[in-house]
């Protein structure tokens, strides 16, 4: 992949999981933020990290690897263009797409290749979306939807596609290859956020907020003024909601630590408890022997420390 093809100031496939608000790091308010930002004439790309630079420069290696896996020989690793949909205001920068006619795909977990929509098979045929991620993530026999699914779907909405292809390197070494069919309903549930999404963007209508992380990402380089804002009565409120809210999570905190002590000294010497549907465990951490080497570092025995809190587990709720 050559880099981000998209326009910034446009719903890109990458945002789509936002939408839908699986997405594990940032928010569909952030993605708006920054889409308005960017239509306003602010550049809102940021250096790539070290790990997310290397994650490009595998990509190619990675498709090509499980397209050999998947005995697909006519693919594409090196896209340099953008995709855009046919109708709705949503681009798509792919990793790769592969060519298929009645190609055969049967699971082989031996060799990394997994169906996860439950088929003993599946036939591609027409053009195959590829999506390629690297993830400290343990690996899962169903990549979570923040892992390129929502990605793809969109995608194939773009490309037209009925078949995508997710690559996922996890941990350096443990290459998995995801073969799906596109969902034909997808679109329905698609098309309303991202035209939702499109007019926020022209008309700079925020989402409401939810946590004070949204109010941070619309206004986190904004032209600061030195004056003193009045607040009004509404406002004053929600200062008073706020400062009587911390009080009481200070008091609550206070109160639920005296409660674990009290536990702690009726479990005395026991590592598990049993209180009606709860099971608790007082965890313990294990040292190894330290022999002396110099003064500085003098020899201590082996031991085992008990950790300062409980574990709490509701096992009707998981």
């Amino acid at each position: 992949m050559v880099g981000k093809l998209t326009k910034d100031d446009i719903c890109t496939s990458s945002i789509v999981v936002a939408l839908f608000e699986e997405a594990k790091w940032g928010s569909k308010q952030k993605a708006l933020a920054n889409c308005i930002k960017a239509k306003n004439g602010q550049n809102v790309r940021y250096e790539q990290t070290a790990w997310q630079e290397i994650g490009d420069l595998l990509e190619p290696v990675l498709i090509a690897k499980s397209c050999k896996r998947l005995g697909i020989t006519e693919y594409d690793a090196d896209i340099t263009e953008k995709r855009s949909h046919a109708f709705l205001p949503l681009e798509a920068s792919l990793d790769g797409i592969a060519w298929c006619k009645d190609h055969v795909v049967k699971e082989d977990k031996e060799n990394g290749i997994y169906l996860p929509q439950g088929q003993e098979q599946i036939t591609l045929n027409g053009s195959v979306v590829i999506e390629c991620k690297c993830t400290r993530d343990f690996p899962e026999d169903m990549p979570p939807p923040h892992l390129g699914v929502r990605q793809c779907q969109s995608s194939c909405e773009v490309t037209g596609s009925n078949f995508y292809i997710i690559c996922i390197l996890y941990n350096s070494t443990d290459l998995r290859t995801y073969v799906f069919e596109q969902d034909p309903t997808f679109i329905d549930a698609l098309k309303p956020l991202v035209e939702d999404f499109n007019r926020r963007i022209i008309e700079e209508d925020y989402y409401d907020i939810s946590i004070s992380e949204d109010a941070y990402h619309i206004y986190s380089d904004a032209d600061v003024s030195e004056e003193t804002l009045v607040f009004d009565t509404k406002q004053i409120d929600h200062v008073d909601e706020y400062v009587e809210l911390k009080k009481m999570a200070g008091k609550y905190n206070e109160m639920a630590d005296i409660a674990m002590g009290r536990l702690m000294m009726h479990m005395g010497n026991f590592s598990k408890a049993q209180a009606a549907n709860y099971e608790i465990t007082w965890p313990s951490r294990n040292y190894k022997e330290v022999k002396a080497t110099t003064k500085e570092v003098p020899y201590k025995a082996a031991r085992t420390i008990r950790q300062k809190q409980l574990t709490i587990k509701d096992i009707n709720n998981g």
